[in-house]
């Protein structure tokens, strides 16, 4: 059954989940929330985080409304500004370049890479390998049958 958004049912709804939500700031348990609103604990949870995911998609409204009239502003600056920026002007095109770096910002164009490879740390243990049978043999160190013999190596000095 649908009711009208100011029905008695749904205000009594609302003050409902307030103070659920009340309760559960002040520390209570869900078990003590539902004694005080005569329901379940469950119900009681759910009447918590239905609140909460409610308040939550309305953060987002206002966060996307909010982001759309920035970009409207930003874009408004740079239509101002873009016959500098075309002419050379260095103070316009630095303008431009915080515009274009604070539009990258706000649609997350410039968030970092969090893949787990992203910044791995990768350390390899390597010895050399001499395979260059010309170059050792002066020194003794080659084998005769092709084989490469690995030795410590030190790094030039400069």
């Amino acid at each position: 059954m649908a009711h009208s958004k100011t029905s008695r049912f749904r205000i009594s709804r609302c003050k409902h989940g307030t103070r659920a939500v009340k309760l559960r700031l002040q520390g209570l348990t869900f078990e003590e929330i539902g004694k005080r609103l005569n329901c379940s604990s469950q119900r009681a949870y759910q009447i918590v985080k239905g609140e909460l995911e409610l308040e939550t998609r309305k953060r987002r409204l206002a966060a996307g409304q909010l982001m759309q009239v920035e970009l409207a502003r930003l874009e408004e600056a740079h239509k101002a500004i873009y016959p500098k920026v075309k002419a050379g002007d260095l103070g316009a095109i630095a303008a431009m370049v915080k515009l274009c770096e604070r539009r990258a910002k706000l649609l997350g164009l410039d968030v970092p890479d969090r893949s787990p490879q992203a910044g791995a740390v990768v350390t390899l243990n390597v010895q050399e390998v001499i395979v260059n049978k010309h170059e050792d043999s002066a020194n003794g160190d080659a084998l005769d049958n092709g084989e490469a013999a690995s030795r410590p190596t030190s790094l030039p000095e400069e």
